[in-house]
């Protein structure tokens, strides 16, 4: 059945970025603020612990078999044909499967929860209660699983306005509600119980969005043949691919908990979770360039396209990841404490520093999804993600907490490894000259910049204040922007979008002043 009522309004791609980018800096702005609030109020083992269990969510995340991607696509496609059937068998095949896989998870790992925290090396935290906080979590995963395919309902219609609003309320009821349950003594206990109360809230809120978005939509857990199929044929590659990534970002915590304890959890995962999130900026940036992609046949624009965009994401990740790395030891000492900073300030050296040339691989993800290549992208993620689980395996029992932290850094020579394969590959260029021209010569004078801003923060004091952290961040992102934009400007064709960037920019100045 065809109908016209599928009322939404969708936006453009540029304002559906700009609105991630401010749920995105919600978030952020709630982990700046709750993690030395909880650390303080909680202890770092506590923390550890609670960052596991929220882990956990990760790792069962795997659960939706890749049938988020799916459901974007075929609810946007049908809701472009105004195909409201088309629409309501995917999503209703899509909720049956998440229901029972949810379920399915949930219930297995309550009953085990006494075994697996068995595994654990727990400190401040009775057995009993890391069971019973285990099954809590369990639940409030089941119960935002389910909210899945309501929340890809708005995304898939370009509503991303409806969902970042969703996630900036969780997140300013997260911060508040952390706040009173802590000062009330409630503790970690207190903290599981509120993840359980925003997964209910968040699935109430994401079904009444999806049904204001698509007032005709049935959102029932109906299965059908066609639907199963066209769901599961499209999410293997996603599946496969989402779980390889949370096997990356999850691992690595799980093995510092069995082997090294739950305080040195807290002190990886803090720097951790900011780098990730910073990345987060590139990838959204990057994210508008799969369209591009799927949309331009001619070879020759396809490689100008992939070169510059790799300069220009790399350019960023750079200017983002140079300060953090040289300012990383002093920002936590200022941000947590200087206990923590003294354990933790290394850890995020590290991590920052091997993210810098991480924006040049955004284009070749988003080339390798345009191009109907998804097999590329899931083998570059088991070879990245299986370097740091071996990595890790031989590091953290030699080096403890370290050891995860040169795991981490082993990673991006794939990488840079996949950038020469789409060169050479894909594109069949035969001429390495564009390729060092616009990226590797850039990415050395990158790496300089950042050796000078090392340099020059060893003739400062050993302990600094939030002026001169600010003042100091400031010229390092400055510096280094200038240098790498002057360096691609110089290096770059006459079409380069940075040049053409200038050049219109001059010309509407000149306007505005004559």
């Amino acid at each position: 059945m065809k109908t016209n009522n599928l009322s939404s309004r969708p936006r453009s791609i540029l304002s559906s970025a700009l609105w991630n980018l401010s749920s995105m800096a919600w978030s952020m702005s709630a982990l700046f603020f709750l993690t030395p609030f909880l650390v303080r109020h909680i202890g770092e083992s506590g923390y550890g612990f609670y960052i596991l269990l929220t882990s956990v969510s990760g790792f069962l995340g795997l659960m939706n078999l890749g049938l988020g991607e799916a459901t974007l696509r075929y609810v946007a496609y049908y809701h472009s044909c105004n195909d409201e059937a088309g629409i309501n068998r995917v999503v209703g095949s899509t909720l049956f499967v998440y229901l029972l896989m949810g379920i399915t998870a949930s219930l297995g790992l309550y009953h085990a929860a006494d075994y697996l925290v068995g595994f654990l090396d727990l400190t401040d935290i009775s057995h009993s209660l890391a069971a019973e906080l285990f099954r809590i979590t369990c639940a409030a995963f089941c119960i935002r699983f389910v909210s899945g395919p309501f929340f890809a309902i708005p995304q898939a219609v370009l509503r991303y306005d409806i969902t970042s609003r969703l996630l900036i309320a969780e997140n300013v009821v997260r911060v508040a509600g952390s706040i009173y349950v802590v000062n009330k003594g409630f503790g970690i206990h207190g903290l599981i119980f509120l993840n359980l109360f925003l997964a209910v809230f968040f699935l109430v809120i994401t079904f009444i969005a999806a049904g204001r978005v698509m007032p005709g939509i049935r959102l029932m857990p109906v299965p059908t043949k066609e639907g199963l199929k066209e769901i599961f044929n499209y999410g293997i590659f996603s599946f496969l691919s989402q779980m390889v990534g949370i096997a990356w970002q999850y691992t690595d915590r799980m093995l510092l908990g069995i082997l090294v304890g739950t305080g040195a959890v807290a002190y990886f995962s803090v720097p951790q979770e900011l780098v990730l999130r910073f990345l987060g900026i590139g990838a959204s940036a990057g994210a508008v360039l799969m369209p591009k992609f799927s949309s331009i046949r001619n070879k020759e624009q396809l490689c100008f396209l992939y070169l510059n965009s790799t300069a220009i994401l790399m350019t960023i990740t750079f200017v983002i990841f140079t300060p953090l790395a040289v300012l990383f030891q002093d920002f936590i000492r200022l941000w947590v404490s200087p206990e923590f900073a003294t354990q933790s300030g290394f850890i995020g050296t590290l991590l920052a520093a091997s993210c810098v040339i991480r924006g040049a691989f955004i284009p070749y993800q988003e080339l390798f999804k345009g191009i109907g290549k998804p097999q590329y992208l899931l083998m570059i993620t088991i070879l990245s993600s299986g370097t740091i689980l071996i990595a890790d395996l031989i590091l953290i029992p030699a080096h403890g907490l370290a050891g995860a932290g040169y795991a981490f850094c082993l990673s991006p020579m794939w990488g840079i490894a996949c950038i020469f394969f789409v060169y050479l590959r894909i594109f069949h260029m035969k001429s390495p000259e564009p390729l060092i021209r616009l990226v590797f010569i850039p990415m050395i004078t990158g790496f300089g910049c950042m050796g000078l801003s090392f340099w020059f923060r060893t003739l400062l004091p050993d302990e600094i204040g939030w002026k001169m952290l600010i003042f100091m961040a400031g010229n390092i992102i400055g510096i280094t922007a200038g240098v790498m934009v002057t360096c691609n400007l110089v290096l770059g064709s006459a079409d380069n979008p940075l040049k053409i960037l200038f050049s219109e920019t001059k010309v509407k100045f000149r306007k505005m002043v004559s």
